[in-house]
């Protein structure tokens, strides 16, 4: 350490301060006069004189802020060591309750209760609704009655934007009603005697000729009855009874080798022909056919026999007499 009787101005400032430190400390531990409590026994200061030494008066201050210093951590240890010592509560000793009934609440929720013993009936409110004991009442003030404001439809220019994706009507000739999915195939296909598609006949307004589909269909239900009315006088012209014509019209080659072996119709084709017959005044299948046959009872016949009554609510008379007209 180094001297400080130096001629260094800076180390006789330090020495001069120094001593007015342990000047102070001196006179607050100086002994007292009689009455006055006695002066601390203990450590250093025992000896309050000051020292002469420089070494002892360096020593002294030091030994001054030591004693100061572990004092300081002493308390500071101390506070931390209180703090620590208590540990953390477990969740279930925390008392809810206390925090609950500060804020207005309870900690075990009430029971729910009801005025009546009728379930509430579901359906629109009345317009008294009861809440808090006080009746709300719509506002009748406030009520305003919306201007009534006119849309105007689109119109649809066939193209464009607002066009409809899905085609329109059916052809202009025809005037049935509109087709279920659940009709009869005769119907779907707008052919009421449920002609085979057969390439070769390529008929007017026929829609699936390159398609594999066993029976034909049309753009129009007026067309099918064009196409119908030819084949049934195509049959008339070959045949000479009306069972000859449903065997030669409506027989599939197994159907065709049973009336050839056993000289008549099978059970359903004799219900078809009876029903042919019966529209030209027939009581027999094996009557001759009519030289003046009536076209319109014939195709209405057939479409019965093929597809069920259902079909003439969409082939009407109107419809079937303007394809015979083509």
């Amino acid at each position: 350490m180094t001297s400080l009787t130096g001629g260094n101005a800076a180390a006789n400032d330090i020495r001069k301060l120094m001593e007015q430190i342990i000047a102070e400390r001196d006179a607050k531990f100086a002994p007292k006069k009689e009455g006055d409590e006695a002066t601390p026994k203990g450590g250093m200061f025992d000896k309050p004189e000051v020292k002469a030494n420089d070494g002892d008066v360096i020593t002294d201050l030091l030994g001054y802020l030591e004693q100061k210093r572990t004092e300081a951590l002493d308390s500071y240890q101390s506070k931390v060591m209180r703090r620590s010592s208590k540990p953390l509560p477990k969740p279930e000793d925390i008392d809810v309750s206390s925090f609950l009934s500060e804020a207005g609440l309870s900690s075990q929720p009430e029971p729910l209760t009801f005025t009546s013993d009728m379930a509430p009936a579901l359906g629109e409110p009345e317009l008294e609704q009861v809440a808090d004991t006080s009746i709300v009442k719509p506002s009748k003030t406030t009520e305003k009655s919306m201007p009534e404001v006119a849309i105007e439809e689109p119109t649809d220019t066939g193209n464009g934007l607002m066009s409809s994706p899905r085609p329109k009507a059916r052809p202009t000739e025809s005037s049935a009603t509109k087709v279920s999915a659940d009709a009869p195939i005769n119907v779907r296909n707008n052919n009421l005697g449920n002609i085979k598609n057969i390439k070769s006949n390529d008929w007017k307004g026929q829609t699936n000729l390159d398609s594999d589909e066993t029976f034909a269909s049309f753009s129009s239900p007026e067309l099918g009855v064009r196409a119908l009315k030819k084949v049934i006088q195509s049959n008339i012209n070959a045949t000479n009874t009306i069972e000859e014509y449903v065997n030669r019209y409506a027989s599939e080659p197994k159907e065709k080798a049973y009336y050839k072996k056993n000289g008549k119709l099978m059970p359903h084709l004799e219900n078809y022909a009876t029903k042919i017959a019966k529209s030209q005044g027939l009581d027999s299948t094996t009557a001759a056919i009519p030289k003046d046959v009536d076209m319109l009872s014939w195709i209405k016949a057939t479409a019965i026999a093929e597809g069920g009554a259902d079909a003439l609510t969409y082939f009407t008379d109107d419809v079937i007499n303007k394809g015979l007209a083509l």
